[in-house]
């Protein structure tokens, strides 16, 4: 699907497992020279890294669109197939889509 600058996009990266998993992610708006930190996002069965990630949004009083993503920073919210618990395996799981 086409999307905006300052929305969220699906990429793929390779698991501590080998397998391939997909996370989406919502650039920041700027970055100071010491770049950006992350938020990392992790979310439960059924939802969808892009659905996790287009979830932090917000409407500014004047705006007449959602600006999405986190002031100053990444939105990265991976998604991993198998169990959803973030711990163990999972854990591997979010620190290989932060690489």
């Amino acid at each position: 699907r086409c999307r905006k600058r300052g929305q969220s996009f699906v990429f793929t990266f390779m698991d501590s497992d080998g397998s391939l998993q997909h996370a989406a992610t919502v650039p920041p708006a700027a970055c100071g020279a010491g770049g950006c930190p992350v938020l990392l996002t992790l979310h439960g069965t059924s939802i969808s890294a892009s659905d996790s990630a287009d979830s932090y949004k917000v409407m500014p009083s004047s705006a007449t669109e959602y600006r999405f993503g986190v002031e100053g920073g990444w939105l990265l919210a991976p998604t991993r197939h198998g169990a959803h618990n973030w711990e163990g395996p999972g854990l591997a799981t979010a620190e290989a889509a932060l690489r």
